[in-house]
C-alpha cells in the first residue's frame, strides 16, 4: 500500500512525500511582476512546512495574461534573475519546486493590464469573465501562434532558473479552457474546428522547450459542472489521452470554470472536505501518469486516506498551506492537532480577487504574507500578568500570541471556549462545521501552552482584586434586539438562542433580518418549515462570523430558492403578535405574514460594558474583537495580533 510519506516519481524528478503546496495567487509580487523580498521570505516559510514539492503560482507568459494587480511574470529574459533566486531559496529548505505557466485570456481583470487598451484577449470576442462590460478581443492565427511560442519560452526560463518541474494552467476558465469551450471558442478556423489544438500545441511547445527529462504537469478542471461544459467522462474519454500523448508526465485535477461554476473553482464553506476526490479517482484509472488532487482537504489524516486508497498520487493543498505553511511537517510528524486547519473562509481569495489594492491574507494565520516583518515573534522585554476576559477567537489567540511572549496569561469565559463559533459551526442541516476548526485548534495551543482558563464572569470589582498588569476585553457580542411592539413575546427567539438550544419549531417561521438571517433561513427550510425571510434592505446575505464571497453567493443564487424561502426585501416591521409578523412591503402596503415562531436576525452589537466601566481603572486595558465591533473571524485574528505583539 502507497502511503503520503513515499517518495513520488514525475518524469526523472523524485519528491519526498506526496504533500504538495499548490499555486495560490498572493497578490504580493513587485508591481510590474518581478520577484521581491516579501514574496521570498513567504515562500521560504512554506518551503520549510515538509512539503514534498512546492508550486510558485500562476506565472504570466505574456502580458496580456494578467489576472490580478501584483502577479508574477515570466514573459521576458529580465524576470529569470529573481526566478533563479526564488527557487533557490525554496530549494534550499529541502523541498522540490516548481512554477505555473499561466494567461488568462477572458479572465484578465481588465483594470490592472498593462497592455496599452487594457483590453482582455481571448479565443472569440466574448465578454470578460471578471467584468462582463469589457468585449475581448479575438487572437488573430498569427498571436495564437506567438502564444503558444511564449508557454515554450516560458517554461525554457523557468528550466533555466533551475525550476525543477513546470505545471501548464490549463483549469478554472483561463485561456487554454477558453479555446476548449464551445460557449466561448466561436471560430471557424483550425482552432474552433479543433478544439483542443491549443492546448496540446502548448504542451508540445512547452516539452520541446525543455526536453524529454524535465517534467511538465498539467493542472486541469475535470468537470465544468455545468450543462454548456464539458464533464468528467468527457475528461476521461477525451481530454486525458491528449493530454498524455501530447507530452505531459501528469495531471493535477481539480474543478470548475469560474464563468459557469465558480464554487467548483473555489469550494466554499457548505460544502464537505474532500468533495474532488472523487473526480481525480475517475482520471487516475485512465491516465497512466501521476495524478494529484485538491479541494478542502483540512485534516491530514484524510490526505493519508486518499494516498492509501488510491485516489490520488498526491494531495496538492491551497487554502490550507496559507492557514498552516507548516501543515505537511506537522502531519509527517503525527502531530495532528498541531495543524492549524483552514475554515474556508475565503478571506484570501476574496481580498485579491476584489481588486482592492489589498494583498492576499489568511484569516486564521495572520503571519502569512506578513513573514518578512513578522514570522519572528519577539519575546517581550517585561513579562506581564494579563488577564483575558473572553474565550473566544479573539480572546484565545491573543492569549496564544502573548504567552508565546513571555507573558502569564489567564483567560476568564463564563460560557465555553470559542464563544460565536459554537453555534456559527452547528447550524441544523447546513455545513458550517469547518469553523470549529479554528475554535478547537486554539483551544489545543493553549492548553499545551499552559494558559490558565477560568469559567467565572468578570466584574470591575474582580478585576481590582486581581491587579493584572494588562487586561484585554473580549466579551464578543449579543443579538440586536430593536425596539418593535411584541419582540419580546414567547413565540420570538433570537438566533443565538435558537442555535445555542435547537428548540422545536411551528410549521410557519418569519425569520426578521437579512444578513444574518439568511442562513438560519435554509436550515429552517431544510427542516420542512415554511419560511419567510424579512429584510428591511435588498441585502440577504452574510453572517456576522465569517466573510467569504462564496458562501454569500452559494446562499443568494441556490440555497435560498433551493429551500422555497419566501423572501421580502426593503420591507418595514411594524408588530410582531401571537399570530405572525404585520410589515410594510416596498410599496408602502401593509402586509401580515403567520407565522408560529419568530426568530430575529437583526445584526449584533458590542458587548462592551465592561470595557467602559474599566477604563481609567487598570494599568493597561485593550479591547479585541466583537466587542469593538462585530465583524469575521479575520478582524478577531487580526484585532488579537495587534494587541499581543505590542503588550
Amino acid at each position: 500500500m502507497v502511503k503520503i510519506t513515499d517518495p513520488l516519481t514525475i518524469n526523472k524528478m523524485e519528491i519526498a512525500n506526496r504533500y504538495v503546496a499548490a499555486p495560490m495567487l498572493t497578490d504580493t509580487l513587485d508591481a510590474l511582476g518581478y520577484v521581491n523580498e516579501r514574496y521570498i521570505h513567504t515562500m521560504i516559510d512554506t518551503a520549510k512546512g515538509g512539503w514534498g514539492l512546492v508550486w510558485v503560482q500562476a506565472a504570466m507568459v505574456h502580458p496580456t495574461g494578467q489576472v490580478v494587480r501584483n502577479q508574477i511574470a515570466i514573459y521576458d529574459d529580465s524576470y529569470t534573475p529573481g526566478l533563479f533566486e526564488l527557487a533557490s531559496e525554496i530549494k534550499r529548505q529541502g523541498p522540490k519546486v516548481g512554477i505555473q505557466l499561466f494567461h488568462a485570456g477572458a479572465l484578465a481583470t481588465p483594470k490592472v493590464l498593462r497592455t496599452p487598451d487594457r483590453t482582455p484577449v481571448s479565443a472569440s470576442p466574448v465578454p470578460s469573465f471578471l467584468n462582463p462590460a469589457v468585449k475581448c478581443r479575438e487572437l488573430s492565427d498569427k498571436e495564437i501562434w506567438e502564444l503558444i511560442d511564449c508557454y515554450g519560452a516560458a517554461a525554457a526560463r523557468a528550466k533555466e532558473a533551475e525550476f525543477d518541474c513546470v505545471e501548464i494552467h490549463a483549469c478554472h476558465g483561463s485561456l487554454i479552457n477558453q479555446f476548449i469551450a464551445p460557449r466561448v471558442n466561436k471560430r471557424t478556423d483550425v482552432w474552433g474546428q479543433n478544439k483542443l489544438l491549443f492546448l496540446t500545441s502548448v504542451i508540445e511547445s512547452v516539452r520541446k522547450n525543455v526536453g524529454p527529462d524535465f517534467p511538465v504537469v498539467v493542472r486541469w478542471s475535470v468537470d465544468e459542472h455545468s450543462p454548456v461544459g464539458y464533464t468528467v467522462d468527457d475528461t476521461c474519454k477525451t481530454y486525458v489521452p491528449a493530454i498524455v500523448k501530447a507530452g505531459a508526465d501528469a495531471i493535477d485535477c481539480t474543478s470548475g470554470c469560474v464563468d459557469v461554476s465558480g464554487f467548483w473553482v473555489i469550494q466554499p464553506t457548505y460544502w464537505e472536505q474532500g468533495c474532488l476526490v472523487k473526480e481525480a479517482r475517475r482520471v487516475k484509472e485512465v491516465a497512466g501518469v501521476p495524478v494529484g488532487t485538491v479541494g478542502k482537504i483540512m485534516d491530514p489524516k484524510m490526505a493519508e486516506r486518499i494516498i492509501e486508497e488510491g485516489s490520488a498520487d498526491w494531495v496538492q493543498l491551497g487554502r490550507p498551506s496559507w492557514a498552516d505553511t507548516h501543515y505537511a511537517k506537522k502531519a509527517l510528524e503525527g502531530r495532528y492537532e498541531d495543524v492549524r486547519k483552514c475554515i474556508a473562509c475565503d478571506w484570501c481569495t476574496y481580498l485579491y480577487l476584489a481588486v482592492k489594492n489589498v494583498v492576499a491574507r489568511c484569516a486564521v494565520n495572520w503571519e502569512f504574507g506578513r513573514e518578512i516583518r513578522y514570522l519572528e515573534l519577539k519575546k517581550a522585554e517585561k513579562p506581564k500578568d494579563v488577564l483575558i476576559v473572553g474565550g473566544g477567537i479573539a480572546g484565545m489567540e491573543a492569549a496564544r500570541v502573548a504567552t508565546l511572549r513571555g507573558h502569564r496569561v489567564t483567560i476568564y469565559e463564563k460560557k465555553k471556549l470559542g464563544g460565536i463559533i459554537n453555534i456559527a459551526s452547528d447550524i441544523p442541516y447546513l455545513y458550517t462545521t469547518d469553523l470549529k476548526q479554528i475554535a478547537d485548534w486554539l483551544i489545543t495551543q493553549n492548553r499545551k501552552l499552559g494558559v490558565e482558563v477560568k469559567e467565572q464572569e468578570v466584574t470591575p470589582e474582580l478585576v481590582e482584586k486581581l491587579n493584572p498588569d494588562a487586561v484585554i476585553v473580549a466579551t464578543g457580542s449579543l443579538p440586536l434586539i430593536p425596539d418593535i411592539p411584541g419582540i419580546r413575546g414567547p413565540n420570538v427567539i433570537t438566533l443565538d438562542d435558537y442555535l445555542w438550544e435547537k428548540p422545536e419549531l411551528g410549521k410557519k417561521i418569519v425569520v426578521l433580518g437579512g444578513v444574518e438571517g439568511a442562513e438560519i433561513s435554509v436550515s429552517l427550510a431544510r427542516q420542512n418549515k415554511s419560511v419567510t425571510l424579512v429584510s428591511e434592505t435588498d441585502n440577504i446575505i452574510g453572517a456576522p462570523y465569517l466573510f467569504n464571497p462564496m458562501r454569500t453567493a452559494a446562499l443568494l443564487l441556490v440555497y435560498i430558492p433551493e429551500a422555497k424561502v419566501n423572501v421580502i426585501t426593503n420591507a418595514k416591521v411594524k408588530e410582531i403578535t401571537k399570530d405572525g409578523v404585520r410589515i410594510l412591503d416596498k410599496e408602502g402596503k401593509e402586509q401580515f405574514l403567520e407565522a408560529d415562531n419568530v426568530v430575529l436576525a437583526f445584526g449584533r452589537k458590542p458587548v462592551d460594558e465592561l470595557a467602559k466601566a474599566l477604563r481609567g481603572k487598570v494599568k493597561e486595558l485593550y479591547t479585541i474583537g466583537d466587542c469593538v465591533k462585530p465583524g469575521a473571524v479575520y478582524n478577531a485574528i487580526d484585532d488579537a495580533n495587534h494587541v499581543a505583539r505590542l503588550l
